[in-house]
């Protein structure tokens, strides 16, 4: 595993903090400073909690194995938040979470995942700056739509998307944004490291005071990495494409983003190459006061993490769905479906076909602001046309106290 390109994470911070540390500092939030666990440290509110979740999983090996093998997982989750700024104008959110799993059955799975986000926001009167940085440092099992590693696999991801949106005249704005993510897995294994970024350049159109019009063209490249010495990692894939859309309130009670585009997604100095439309969706319905529906659409293209020869297309789609109980706001409930399709274009996987399907639902209760509980069940099916290769159906249940924001 390369851990040097998780120094990508640290000059983020450090860029960041100068960056915002330019405008006037002030209250992340208006939070009391008096109120239990909320501790103001100059400019910043830091916001800790810990969570506390016991689990029962039908298959932890997800399929590696010719009989399932269940265990009880307990995850003890501290969190720590720190927030700089106001959320509707200037502002800067770190987080950071490690998460100890302890496995009883299977202890050789018992480790401590890290998680960390960073979110900001700088609004100058012309001149808006909008971002964010995620990263985890996890290891067991790959599962999802990867899975594929039958012994447990250390990794690193971090992703970055910033934007900066330019007022040019009137109703007209330009924007740049940037992305670039990382997939560093360890030393070893057959799975190979891929750093993907794109460049994406458009403008943006005021058409009413709630409906914004954009149209974007975007350039990329990702690169693959071996983790076999002497071992070829195999060449780098281009992308090239463009997106048209809206980001509105299309009614008083439907808002969200929807982008539609086209993309030329090729393997370099090979014929592998896929052209298709690309889609991100963002929508979100209030079906009242006490329930929305949102819906997440994504499809793309992406080189292959086991053979850097291969595209890999895919199509997801998510819908989640959300029910306040009582009036009080302290019950609720939520459902969440999600469904993603892949195909497979360039050897050795021409033809291959990949299905995830997972489905979950929970109730929660919120005793008061920094007191919670919640009950969650979730089914995962993960199938594959490549004979041989690990498909499992998993039944999670799981309890889950918090104390903090």
């Amino acid at each position: 595993m390369r851990s040097g390109k998780f120094t990508w994470l640290t000059n983020t911070i450090l860029v960041t903090l100068a960056v915002v540390g330019i405008g006037k500092p002030g209250h992340a939030q208006d939070f009391d400073s008096d109120r239990w666990l909320v501790y103001e440290v100059g400019p910043a509110v830091i916001l800790p909690n810990i969570g506390v979740s016991s689990f029962y999983d039908s298959d932890v090996l997800l399929g590696t194995t010719p009989n399932e093998q269940s265990d009880f997982i307990i995850s003890t989750r501290p969190e720590m938040k720190i927030q700089f700024g106001a959320e509707d104008i200037n502002y800067l959110n770190i987080q950071y979470a490690p998460n100890y799993l302890k496995y009883f059955d299977t202890d050789f799975l018992t480790r401590v995942d890290h998680q960390f986000g960073l979110n900001l926001k700088i609004e100058r009167p012309k001149t808006t700056i909008t971002g964010s940085s995620a990263g985890s440092k996890l290891g067991g099992f790959i599962g999802q739509f990867q899975n594929f590693a039958t012994v447990p696999t250390d990794r690193i991801t971090h992703n970055h998307n910033y934007r900066i949106l330019q007022n040019i005249s009137g109703k007209t704005s330009g924007s740049l944004a940037f992305s670039y993510g990382v997939q560093d897995f360890e030393q070893g294994s057959p799975i190979i490291d891929t750093t993907d970024w794109r460049v994406t350049g458009g403008g943006v159109f005021n058409y009413t005071e709630k409906m914004d019009l954009l149209a974007e063209v975007f350039y990329g490249q990702s690169t693959p990495g071996s983790n076999r010495p002497g071992v070829n990692a195999g060449p780098s894939a281009s992308r090239v494409g463009f997106f048209v859309g809206s980001e509105a309130e299309f009614t008083p009670k439907l808002n969200g983003s929807v982008r539609v585009g086209y993309q030329d997604f090729s393997v370099d100095n090979s014929s592998v190459s896929q052209s298709s439309i690309v889609v991100r969706s963002d929508l979100t319905y209030a079906i009242n006061a006490m329930s929305q529906l949102s819906l997440n659409l994504n499809r793309g293209a992406q080189q292959n993490i086991q053979a850097a020869t291969a595209i890999t297309q895919f199509t997801d789609v998510g819908v989640t769905y959300a029910q306040m109980l009582d009036t009080s706001g302290r019950w609720g409930m939520n459902s969440s479906v999600r469904y993603r399709f892949s195909s497979f274009e360039g050897a050795p996987f021409t033809g291959r076909e990949d299905n995830f399907f997972t489905i979950s639902g929970g109730v929660n209760y919120l005793a008061n602001d920094w007191f919670r509980a919640g009950l969650t069940y979730s089914y995962t099916d993960f199938s594959s046309s490549v004979v041989g290769l690990p498909s499992y159906g998993v039944h999670r249940v799981g309890l889950e106290f918090v104390i903090g924001y």
